[in-house]
């Protein structure tokens, strides 16, 4: 007769040692940023960036600690604020982003990303500049860092990194850089005149930064001819010449060009003695007391003579002369009337 074996019945702490029941991640607060950043990053994948960044807020992703000790969740968050208006977050979210982006902090940035290529390393500087310049936009009444104080510390980089880049994509990210620094900086933010003297300015101040841009770029332009040909303005010249072109056409033959309008070699001065006879006359003629029919005569006299003075100068197109002829027909007008 066999005999029945009787297990011992199994308690919840038993399933708990039981090995299968184990977390095999790695435990601690590690394990649970990971898969918070694996769900965030899969949003923005997913073309949400809204929903990523609010999502990173709720995980407390973007506490200032965790911002500056992980650089995949800084480079999520960078690319996030870089592609999306800051207009379309909250409150709570547009308060992290005044703190992050209100003032420079290059040193900070730099030793966070020393260990990634050149190249990638300026990418994100330029994320990040673009930033502060968008929070300096955008939060008007604050104190946020101004366009001046980021051009100086936009051209130290350049200076400090230009020499450190090598292969065609590092130099291809420094022209981004600069071109941020021209463009976005000093021609927008700042307002200067577009011009490629600005890209020169530059190049005076960062040796190498004309050799590195002037190197050929297969069938495409150099990158200093990208730069300079950015830095013009095609549109204004384009109007400049139209507009040339059009008052050529509507001169008629023989017209001097518009420089010389209203030039003339031959202008003789005016004739001194005949305009004091004009006014001695004019003096005489208001001194004069006349009937009502004789001053009727005069309003009609001076009208006829502000009219065919209109028909002079339209005429004439030259003001001295046509004064001259007006001078004259008024004083012979006045001889008239006073000779009656």
């Amino acid at each position: 007769m066999s005999e029945t074996v009787v297990k011992a019945p199994i308690t919840l702490q038993d399933l708990l040692k039981d090995s299968r029941f184990q977390d095999v991640q790695p435990e601690g607060s590690l394990n649970t940023q990971q898969a918070q950043y694996s769900t965030c990053i899969n949003l923005y994948i997913k073309g949400d960036k809204k929903a990523c960044l609010e999502r990173m807020f709720t995980y407390e992703l973007l506490a200032k600690e965790t911002l500056r000790s992980n650089l995949n969740i800084w480079k999520l968050f960078l690319s996030i604020c870089f592609d999306t208006p800051f207009e379309v977050f909250g409150v709570s979210i547009q308060n992290v982003l005044k703190r992050e982006f209100s003032a420079t902090d290059i040193p900070q940035v730099r030793s966070l990303v020393q260990g990634e290529p050149i190249g990638e390393q300026i990418g994100i500087m330029i994320k990040y500049l673009t930033c502060i310049l968008k929070c300096h936009s955008f939060f008007v009444a604050e104190e946020t860092a101004r366009p001046n104080d980021l051009e100086t510390s936009t051209r130290d980089f350049i200076i400090n990194i230009s020499g450190t880049a090598q292969t065609k994509d590092d130099v291809r990210q420094l022209k981004d850089l600069v071109e941020f620094y021209l463009l976005d900086l000093q021609v927008t933010a700042l307002r200067k005149r577009k011009s490629p003297a600005l890209y020169e300015d530059i190049c005076e101040q960062v040796p190498g930064l004309h050799s590195q841009f002037s190197v050929e770029n297969g069938d495409n332009p150099t990158f200093e001819a990208e730069l300079l040909t950015k830095l013009s303005d095609p549109i204004k010249k384009k109007s400049r010449k139209a507009l040339r072109k059009k008052k050529s056409k509507s001169l008629p033959m023989g017209t001097p060009a518009p420089s010389t309008l209203g030039v003339t070699k031959n202008l003789q001065p005016l004739d001194v003695p005949k305009t004091l006879r004009w006014l001695h006359s004019l003096k005489k003629l208001l001194s004069f007391r006349h009937s009502s029919r004789a001053l009727a005569v005069i309003i009609l006299a001076i009208l006829f003579s502000v009219k065919r003075a209109q028909t002079l100068s339209i005429i004439a197109n030259r003001g001295i002369q046509a004064t001259k002829v007006l001078f004259k027909y008024i004083y012979n007008i006045i001889q008239i009337l006073l000779s009656i």
